[in-house]
């Protein structure tokens, strides 16, 4: 089976490039704040709807002549930089004597990426559940390709209504433990991004972008309100996930329309910084949280924030890089080895590419 996709413009993939590294910080500077316990640590982490949006924005765009190819070359991508960073960093915690959460049973979902669903490593490496919910989105992403066109062909009132069932029983996927607990709003954040993309052709209609803003302003100022000025916050559980789900998906429009207006031509040196950093976001992701939480976090090491935060920046950078290394490295002579498999070496070249790219 295969599907279409356009071609995004050179603003349109800048500002998506921009729009990934900013999203990378915020993650950043979530985990930065958790660690010093600090309630900014609850806002930042919006920068995981923020990918989720941008991750279905972009998929929604992929073409693919088998799901076993459209799946197993996305897997590989997010999969090796994983079972790299792992071989590296558990002979480390074995030795600093830090207790990692091996059971025997647990093996097959720490090798597949799906340890989030079961337990976590110490808390250094707990950020690694996201894999799971990438792994999800990635299996929603090929049953939205089967029923894209359908939805397409709805009118503009039915189609909304209907987007909005779909995205209405996911909770109830979670209370038969078809889809784990607590995943609804963010698979929602990233099933918005994919039917929207792929209905506008990578555009953002104005009215969708109206009512999104409505609706985030309007659940975002309830949990301020509620969080800040009453005695007893009266939300019910589940609102901050879902407001966070509009907040997540607000924030991508918002810096996607600013940045795509950029004359990005004009600034070529700009450009390239741009995507240089955007190419190492997926190993910043993977490797920040090891020296900022946990263990082996450095946020204490000195008496003085500042020098310990740029202590961190340091050392993700070249952690990132050398992760990024070891990866090219396996994909080039490691893995090919392996049968040679050509679905390894689209795996490679996608990674550059980032209008397909699908980042953490």
């Amino acid at each position: 089976m295969s599907s279409s996709r356009i071609k995004f413009s050179l603003e349109q993939s800048m500002a998506i490039s921009l729009v990934r590294i900013i999203a990378t910080f915020m993650i950043i500077a979530c985990h930065i704040f958790q660690g010093y316990d600090h309630m900014l640590a609850w806002w930042f982490n919006v920068g995981v709807q923020v990918f989720l949006f941008m991750s279905g924005y972009l998929l929604a765009q992929s073409s693919y002549k088998t799901k076993y190819e459209y799946f197993s070359k996305r897997f590989l991508r997010i999969m090796v930089p994983y079972w790299i960073l792992l071989l590296l960093v558990i002979p480390v915690y074995h030795f600093l004597g830090v207790k990692v959460n091996i059971a025997r049973a647990d093996v097959p979902y720490y090798l597949t990426g799906l340890i989030g669903l079961r337990r976590l490593f110490d808390v250094g490496l707990d950020h690694l559940w996201f894999m799971a919910l990438i792994i999800i989105c990635y299996v929603a992403s090929m049953i939205l390709h089967d029923v894209k066109d359908r939805l397409n062909e709805l009118r503009e009132v039915p189609f909304y209504i209907v987007l909005a069932l779909i995205i209405g029983f996911l909770p109830y996927l979670e209370s038969i433990a078809l889809l784990p607990r607590t995943y609804a709003p963010w698979v929602a954040t990233f099933i918005l991004g994919f039917v929207i993309s792929y209905r506008y052709k990578g555009r953002i209609p104005i009215v969708f972008g109206i009512a999104l803003t409505a609706a985030t302003l309007y659940t975002t100022g309830l949990r301020i309100y509620n969080e800040n000025f009453v005695r007893w916050n009266r939300l019910p559980r589940d609102f901050v996930p879902w407001s966070k789900f509009l907040l997540g998906s607000f924030i991508f429009v918002l810096l996607y329309v600013i940045f795509k207006r950029v004359n990005f031509k004009a600034m070529p040196k700009l450009s390239k910084v741009i995507k240089v950093i955007d190419s190492y976001t997926y190993e910043i992701f993977l490797v920040h949280q090891i020296v900022i939480l946990g263990s082996l976090s450095l946020l204490y090491l000195t008496t003085s924030k500042g020098v310990n935060i740029l202590i961190i920046l340091g050392i993700t950078t070249v952690g990132a890089v050398v992760l990024k290394w070891l990866c090219n490295l396996a994909y080039d002579r490691l893995l090919p080895l392996l049968g040679r498999l050509p679905i390894v070496k689209r795996a490679k070249e996608d990674e550059m590419t980032s209008q397909e790219q699908a980042s953490v």
